[in-house]
């Protein structure tokens, strides 16, 4: 505070016209004020913002325009924050300031993937990538390739996005950057678990917590058993997946991080969810809605709304389940995380669909399906419309219901999603059925039970798979408990020997 106050008395005897020191003073006093005083901080940086627009300094605009971009997104102003950059970036490319350019990429993507808008974001990763292979930055490729592999997993392009994410594991092991390789292992093991490869989940999250617990990071081993839990609910195995969960919390509880353990609280609830344990689902859920609102963590809260209105939901208590889904709605809406907003509002319009309101139904699909289509998150496109084809089948609306329906299993079977184009022939026959189109319902019928039944096939596969990786996992605890208990013996045997030396 002293240090501020001395700056700003500076400031202030710093005549009008010397414009490069008070915007030099104003840039560090917009940083120095950004933890304590973030108002103050914006204040600031805007006037430095103002000051740079006076000036023919390229250098000093580009640091008023980083500046003011950093502070609005400590504030959670994304959009806001990128015209800034944007114009920054143009200022670096002119004056051909190459590791600059490289950092201003990188935030902007970042920032559109925090819109969620990852087909915009993986343009500026991609340009990044192609800078990196003409500046031979090693480094910065690495992260290039992590970030365009994160890109095209939540486009749904998942080879693509592994081939990316493998390049930059051998990068980071040619570096020795283990902080990054257990990173990726944990994101690779979160591809493979959206899947249904849950023994190359695991293997990948393993090797995550095996990093983590030679650099002896205890919050990075937290993460991971919470991770494996997430897997094994997956997976089916509850028992496992509630085991590792405890691990998590009680990790988190001895570093201390409440907000990364009201996320496992929040999982452990949607275990118990799974399970049909409702009253056990709801307690988990508000301990964790009860923490995030201590730390005023909005998305948190607007999860655990969602999550409380789900278990409502399935509770048959219908209005209970609109009035936490609405409130969700409306904090995620003011938050702009739109692919969970999607997820809210395809929630309330089965709730609506439930209840025979089939309009309110059909409105707040066609609002999941739009947002979905603007992000690109094809899985959700294909729920929305799978939703939004039963909806128009029950208001007798069948050629929009054949639309919506077969837009959808094209894109299921695009993303290879064989239970959602298993759902969707089976509404297709029974709209054909009612239309009495009786041979498209028996082809639909044909295509639902033979993809049923190769559903079925690979399962009983990946369930031999599945049991053999957790033999070596058990396998691999035992013999390290039989290490350790070793250990113990071999202590006590010295102890004993020194005793008898005495």
């Amino acid at each position: 505070m002293d240090k501020i106050i001395t700056l700003e008395n500076k400031l202030a005897l710093i005549n009008a016209d010397e414009k490069a020191a008070r915007l030099e003073l104003t840039l560090e006093l917009s940083r120095l004020c950004l933890a304590e005083f973030p108002d103050k901080s914006q204040s600031y940086a805007e006037n430095a913002y103002a000051i740079s627009g006076e000036l023919a300094d390229n250098v000093l605009k580009i640091a008023a325009l980083d500046n003011l971009a950093a502070v609005l997104q400590s504030q959670q102003q994304q959009e806001k924050a990128l015209p800034y950059l944007l114009t920054s970036l143009a200022l670096k490319k002119s004056l051909k300031d190459t590791m600059a350019v490289l950092y201003s990429l990188a935030s902007i993507g970042q920032i559109y993937m925090n819109m969620e808008d990852h087909a915009t974001a993986l343009t500026y990763h991609q340009e990044l990538l192609q800078v990196c292979k003409e500046t031979g930055d090693k480094t910065f490729y690495a992260k290039g390739l992590e970030r365009v592999g994160y890109n095209y997993l939540h486009l749904c392009e998942f080879q693509i996005a592994q081939d990316h994410l493998l390049q930059a594991v051998e990068i980071y092991s040619q570096t020795g950057d283990k902080h990054s390789l257990a990173n990726i292992s944990n994101n690779l093991g979160i591809m493979h678990e959206n899947q249904g490869n849950f023994g190359q989940a695991l293997t990948h999250t393993r090797k995550a917590m095996e990093i983590y617990e030679d650099l002896k990071l205890d919050k990075g081993v937290a993460h991971t058993f919470n991770n494996i839990g997430n897997v094994y609910s997956r997976w089916g195995h509850h028992d496992d997946a509630l085991h590792y969960y405890l691990q998590s919390l009680e990790k988190y509880e001895q570093v201390d991080d409440e907000r990364a353990k009201s996320d496992t609280l929040n999982n452990i609830g949607s275990l118990y969810t799974m399970l049909k344990k409702y009253p056990e689902a709801m307690s988990y859920h508000q301990q964790a809605l009860q923490i995030r609102q201590k730390l005023d963590y909005k998305l948190g809260i607007a999860y655990s709304l969602n999550n409380i209105g789900i278990v409502h939901q399935y509770m048959n208590q219908p209005d209970l389940a609109l009035e936490y889904l609405r409130k969700a709605l409306a904090l995620k809406t003011n938050l702009g995380e739109r692919s969970s907003m999607a997820s809210s509002l395809t929630s309330i319009a089965e709730i609506y669909s439930g209840l025979q309101e089939y309009n309110n139904a059909l409105d707040h699909a066609t609002q999941a399906l739009q947002i979905n289509e603007d992000i690109g998150n094809k899985s959700g496109i294909l729920n929305s419309l799978a939703i939004l084809g039963k909806i128009h089948f029950e208001l007798k609306n069948f050629q929009e219901a054949q639309s919506s329906l077969e837009k959808g299993l094209a894109l299921a079977l695009e993303i290879k999603d064989k239970d959602g184009a298993a759902e969707i022939y089976l509404t297709l026959a029974t709209l054909a059925e009612s239309r009495q189109d009786f041979q498209n319902a028996f082809h639909y019928q044909q295509n639902y039970s033979t993809l049923k039944e190769e559903i079925f096939n690979e399962k009983s596969l990946n369930r031999f798979a599945e049991l053999q990786t957790k033999y070596d996992v058990e396998k691999k605890q035992k013999e390290a408990e039989i290490f350790r208990l070793k250990n113990v013996e071999l202590v006590a045997a010295c102890e004993e020997l020194k005793k008898t030396q005495r």
